[in-house]
């Protein structure tokens, strides 16, 4: 458990701070006050004090408070010399909120780039600081292994990469990835599968990898996390609105300037698929409020609290727990149907492949270089991961007379891998006179519309 320290003074006016915690956490104040307190108003916690110099008005007094349960807490000592207050809140998250599936560590390297910057050097995964180089995820998918964990500095992604060498590895049975202390949440990063392995992409996220040369863990969780806002809606726009989506069963503490008692649902705004509160602290001109909002199922979710004047709405998506549990390396359930030979025909340990259709009616309008725009990139293309797999499994139906484009002619737009999910399409004619054939200067009658239903082959379901 953690004891935090805190110092303030309320000799001559009100004071307060917010200090969020775990259950079972202490918080101790030295107060500099006037003559003896008393500990007033408690909720979610248990509180002491310990005043010297009682007798004066130049006393001191040792505020202790330890909350009690996971949600929000408040705690209030009060002087009568003046009438002034002290007031502590926050919130303490369960110490069960969260449940480490399986821990590696990675020293920082350099991957090479084929454009030729950084340098030929790898970082490498250990089970154990010091121990010996170990990919493996025992305890999170059984037989498989690390294949990648890297971020690319020029489009700011991270990307994680699991060989599927036991076709176990499924996408719901972690919550969250922390790399040295950064969260990733899974529910935000794409994820994309091959048959010898599953990736996981993070788009328009920070670097959490330190210098190389460092070791640091990285580590699965299930469970529920905590996230704090703070806003302030006693002054400045008088509506205000954040976003977050999280894991159903999280917890967001909104730690609001506001005035007077604000409540929950202002506004004909009920709670939407989550829980709502508030604990408010000195309700008058500037209170302080603490509001709690805990998503309870999968789906949109929204809050609001404030007054009819002011107020702050809280929304955003609630996405299932993982399943949690370790994924068994072998697959021994299911069933199988046989031929009147004897022959397996069904087998439902088997993976199915299929066409899966991913775009209908994709037009796009092309003109020839430097007469206007010759590339559009296309981020439709899903679970496209490499210029190989576009090619292999990907096909483009020409559906404006052009035919099939398995063999571009001169008129198809040529197709190029940029990133996962993202496809470049590259004007490619050739500006010929319509009656002659010869070649002449380009305009923009040469702009070309190739209009197309995408299929992806032998994707697994």
């Amino acid at each position: 458990m953690t004891t935090y320290t805190l110092n303030s003074n309320i000799r001559s006016g009100d004071d307060s701070d917010v200090q969020h915690v775990t259950v079972g956490d202490t918080v101790e104040v030295t107060v500099l006050t006037g003559y003896t307190p008393s500990v007033s108003t408690l909720v979610n916690c248990s509180a002491s004090r310990v005043t010297t110099n009682g007798s004066g008005s130049l006393s001191s007094t040792l505020f202790t408070v330890t909350p009690t349960s996971g949600g929000a807490y408040s705690a209030l000592l009060y002087q009568p010399y003046q009438a002034n207050t002290y007031t502590l809140t926050g919130s303490a998250t369960g110490s069960a909120g969260t449940t480490i599936k399986d821990t590696k560590f990675l020293t920082v390297g350099t991957y090479f780039s084929a454009t030729g910057y950084g340098n030929p050097y790898h970082g490498n995964i250990y089970e154990t600081i010091g121990g010996g180089a170990d990919t493996t995820l025992t305890d999170l998918y059984a037989g498989s292994s690390v294949r990648n964990l890297y971020y690319n500095t020029s489009s700011n992604t991270l990307t994680l990469q699991i060989n599927d060498a036991q076709s176990n590895v499924v996408n719901n049975v972690w919550d969250y990835l922390t790399i040295d202390g950064n969260t990733f949440t899974r529910f935000e990063a794409t994820f994309t599968q091959v048959s010898a392995y599953k990736t996981w992409t993070w788009t328009s996220v920070s670097n959490p990898f330190p210098s190389n040369g460092n070791t640091i863990p990285f580590t699965f969780y299930t469970g529920s996390l905590t996230y704090q806002f703070a806003v302030n809606i006693r002054t400045g726009t008088t509506h205000q609105t954040a976003t977050k989506n999280v894991v159903a069963g999280d917890t967001i503490i909104t730690d609001a300037l506001t005035s007077w008692a604000p409540a929950v649902a202002v506004n004909s705004l009920a709670p939407v698929n989550c829980t709502a509160s508030v604990t408010v602290t000195n309700p008058g001109v500037a209170s302080n409020t603490v509001f709690t909002v805990v998503p309870t199922g999968p789906g949109a979710y929204s809050a609001r609290f404030g007054s009819a004047g002011r107020s702050f709405t809280l929304s955003g998506t609630s996405n299932a727990q993982a399943v949690g549990g370790i994924t068994s390396g072998t697959v021994d359930f299911g069933f199988e149907q046989y031929d009147v030979s004897g022959n397996v025909v069904v087998d439902s340990r088997e993976a199915t492949e299929t066409f899966l259709e991913i775009a209908t009616g994709l037009s796009i309008y092309l003109l020839p270089p430097n007469v206007g725009t010759s590339t559009y990139d296309w981020t439709g293309c899903t679970g496209v991961t490499s210029q190989a797999d576009l090619d292999d499994n990907y096909v483009f139906e020409r559906t404006d007379g052009g035919g099939w484009n398995l063999f571009v002619t001169e008129f198809n737009h040529t197709r190029t891998y940029i990133s996962p999910g993202t496809v470049r399409f590259t004007w490619n004619g050739a500006c010929r006179n319509a009656w002659t054939g010869y070649p002449i200067t380009c305009t923009a009658f040469h702009g070309v519309t190739n209009v197309f239903n995408v299929l992806a082959i032998g994707k697994t379901l």
